[in-house]
């Protein structure tokens, strides 16, 4: 029975440890924290769909920044490639590459929701959204 027992934690672990899910990032606009939600994934063997990124924050809470923050987003392993979005409803109105882990919030006043695409060679990625409130 204990080698049964042995055995069970030491492949829990394992499978634990390898991960079947993307790194999380850490987004910070300043010093407020920014909660993310993980969405659509290919990590390893494993491919999970998820809704648009307006569903998957439809019970966040936004949090508020002030117009033209600086947004960092740090991985535990850093991303060959990283694409923001900014969407309206079902639609991305606006998609850029970024070149750093850093982006500027709008000026403008409102509610915005953001995705991530993160890619980690082939075969791996993570698709991230969050809401912002900019007053």
């Amino acid at each position: 029975m204990r080698k049964w027992a042995v055995l069970f934690t030491f492949l829990a672990v394992l499978l634990v440890g390898c991960g079947s899910r993307p790194p999380t990032p850490s987004l910070n606009a300043g010093d407020v924290k920014i909660p993310v939600v993980l969405g659509t994934y290919a990590w390893k063997n494993v491919v999970a769909d998820a809704p648009g990124p307006n569903y998957l924050v439809k019970d966040t809470e936004s949090v508020t920044v002030s117009p033209g923050t600086e947004v960092t987003i740090k991985f535990s392993g850093k991303p060959d490639r990283m694409i923001l979005s900014r969407w309206e409803g079902q639609e991305s109105r606006e998609e850029v590459e970024l070149e750093s882990n850093k982006f500027t919030l709008p000026e403008e006043k409102g509610e915005y929701i953001y995705s991530i695409r993160a890619e980690w060679g082939k075969n791996k990625s993570g698709l991230y959204a969050f809401i912002v409130k900019v007053e």
